[in-house]
């Protein structure tokens, strides 16, 4: 799927280079594309493009990029992160962007459809973390709050319930104050003050 960037589909079993920048500051990847953040905020995306994850207005299993390619109309961002076929930022606005795959409701607009390009996630201000799971997402606000959206069908969220999705951000209330959360594929871990470890989701 072309995830590597280098421009080519070949299997490598050294590491090398994508093509294009070369300064990137952040990066993240999941089942089948990669973003790269650069020092100007802006983001960069290679990789499967099937469900518009790539951000570039188009979508399908042949408009695969093969190099990064800028995100248009994406700036200003301070992370990035990657689900399993769609892509998520913040920027230094406390805002978050997500576009790619929906059918979960992890684009967290309150639909399940696709969105081929960054749009910004309502409900949401002065967030400060992000992290994704394969198909959910759990973000931190300035005030010690957490959100979350997506697929819960095992819990993934904590919210208490096994609702099968959560397509807008809701309160997860259990992790007021956590120092940090790491989304995996269908579960999390909080880090909450004092070293204590919280988990929930599929067991």
């Amino acid at each position: 799927h072309t995830q590597l960037g280098d421009g080519t589909k070949t299997t490598r079993l050294n590491p090398v280079a994508p093509l294009g920048p070369s300064d990137f500051v952040q990066i993240a990847a999941d089942y089948n594309h990669s973003l790269g953040l650069r020092p100007d905020g802006t983001v960069w995306a290679w990789g499967g493009n099937d469900f518009g994850q790539i951000g570039d207005g188009t979508m399908g299993a042949a408009e695969f990029r093969s190099v990064p390619t800028l995100v248009p109309g994406l700036s200003g961002v301070v992370a990035v992160r990657a689900g399993e076929r769609f892509s998520l930022a913040l920027k230094s606005d406390g805002t978050v962007w997500a576009w790619g795959d929906n059918q979960y409701g992890q684009i967290g607009n309150g639909s399940n459809t696709a969105q081929t390009t960054p749009a910004q996630v309502p409900g949401l201000s002065n967030i400060v973390a992000i992290d994704t799971g394969s198909y959910h997402c759990i973000v931190k606000r300035a005030d010690g709050t957490y959100w979350g959206w997506g697929l819960n069908y095992y819990g993934s969220l904590g919210i208490g319930s096994t609702a099968f999705q959560v397509t807008s951000p809701v309160a997860i209330p259990a992790l007021t104050g956590a120092v940090s959360v790491k989304c995996a594929t269908y579960h999390n871990f909080a880090l909450m003050p004092g070293g204590m470890l919280l988990e929930c989701g599929q067991n």
